[in-house]
């Protein structure tokens, strides 16, 4: 209900006028309206407010970037950045942001525009590679800090464990950093392009576990005009297959179309992220696999 909440936010402006939460809410709702120009108003309005208002500055920046004003974008994503370097939707559109104008700055046709060709793209859906499995590296996961699978309330369930958060390539152990480097390369060359990791994870399921159907796209993702869902991908990395013997042996399942493939030890595959797949485990053996979701640049 888009229009009213677009009454709602003037009238809260005109009972108070420096409510810059108001403002920036205001903006968002025009926003998804498709009226830019004005959504643009009411962002630089709440960040006139409160000059810290991260998030504002963060809408700002994609408004601007959807009406085509690169270099003003670039400049308050990096305010925003300032404000909260924690931020991921931030430190991804900032990447975003300097990934295409280097690519205006160097690749520029006779008429002003860049004349990049879009080669990025998977060759294969789902892509199948295969990468040898370091035991130092497993050991490392059950070293580090987790938490149940239950315990993640987003599409994993069941007997088992998981990383406590999305940064898994931050761990400071070297052979994290060196499976880390080499992943990063697979999927450069798997998109043909610059890339940005925006999560890293690893899940050690056990009996009767899994996940439920899913895709890994989040509400920025479904951000209009930034069509960030078309170039976001999700790798998976199979370390121990576990017992596949069993009545359920965790067999990875695509929808749209549907296919299955029963994985194997140290196979990686990479879907487009707006693909559906699930799994199921009943294996006793410990199944392990690190996860990451990334953007091609």
């Amino acid at each position: 209900k888009l229009e009213e909440a677009e009454a709602s936010y003037r009238q809260a402006i005109t009972l108070k006028p420096d409510f810059a939460e108001a403002h920036s809410n205001l903006g968002i709702t025009l926003q998804e309206l498709g009226r830019l120009e004005e959504a643009e108003d009411s962002y630089r309005h709440a960040v006139a407010l409160r000059p810290d208002f991260a998030l504002a500055h963060q809408k700002l920046g994609i408004t601007l970037y959807l009406n085509g004003d690169i270099d003003s974008a670039l400049v308050t994503m990096e305010r925003a950045n300032y404000i909260d370097p924690k931020s991921k939707p931030v430190r991804l559109l900032l990447s975003l942001l300097k990934s295409q104008k280097s690519t205006q700055k160097s690749e520029v046709g006779v008429a002003g525009k860049s004349n990049r060709s879009s080669v990025a793209g998977l060759t294969a859906n789902p892509l199948i590679l295969t990468r040898a499995v370091e035991a130092e590296f497993i050991a490392s996961l059950y070293e580090m800090s987790s938490r149940g699978l239950d315990q993640a309330k987003d599409a994993r369930y069941g007997k088992g464990t998981c990383s406590t958060d999305f940064n898994l390539f931050d761990d400071k152990r070297h052979i994290v950093k060196s499976v880390a480097q080499d992943l990063t390369r697979i999927m450069m060359q798997a998109v043909k392009s610059a890339i940005y990791i925006d999560d890293s994870f690893f899940n050690i399921l056990g009996p009767r576990s899994g996940t439920t159907p899913h895709r890994h796209i989040n509400s920025l993702d479904n951000v209009k005009g930034l069509n960030l869902d078309k170039t976001k991908y999700s790798l998976t990395y199979y370390l121990s297959e576990g017992d596949q013997s069993c009545s359920e042996p965790g067999i990875l399942k695509l929808y749209d179309p549907s296919e299955d493939i029963l994985p194997h030890k140290g196979m990686i595959t990479i879907i487009p992220a707006t693909r559906r797949h699930s799994s199921i485990y009943a294996g006793e053996k410990d199944r392990i696999m690190v996860g990451v979701n990334f953007y091609s640049l």
